[in-house]
């Protein structure tokens, strides 16, 4: 008896690491996918963004980082963005946006 309790105790400990195993590789995947994007967004904001002036309005922290909100117009309607930098409420910034979609944008700083 003692033999079939430890090979069920040992195969569920494989199925518990394959297991882990798993999630480990599905969160790696997804980090490295998120961050591609973030990487592609700014390069083709960079090669073929126009350029715009905007303002920082305000500013919220979450957990130790603090994000700058800052608003911009295209066409005489405002869009949104949010920067991670050191800004003051009222800073005047350059945003870089697709002229198609200004909504897909980038706050910069000279």
């Amino acid at each position: 008896m003692k033999s079939k309790s430890k090979t069920k105790s040992k195969r569920n400990w494989t199925m518990t690491s394959f297991y882990n195993l798993f999630v480990c590789i599905a969160i790696a995947g997804y980090v490295v996918y998120s961050c591609s994007r973030v990487t592609d967004k700014e390069h083709v904001l960079k090669d073929h963004g126009i350029k715009t002036k905007g303002y920082v309005y305000d500013s919220y922290s979450q957990r130790s980082h603090t994000w700058y909100l800052y608003e911009f117009t295209v066409n005489g309607q405002n869009y949104y963005g949010r920067l991670f930098n050191s800004a003051h409420i009222g800073d005047s910034i350059w945003i870089l946006y697709m002229r198609d979609d200004p909504s897909t944008n980038m706050g910069l700083f000279d």
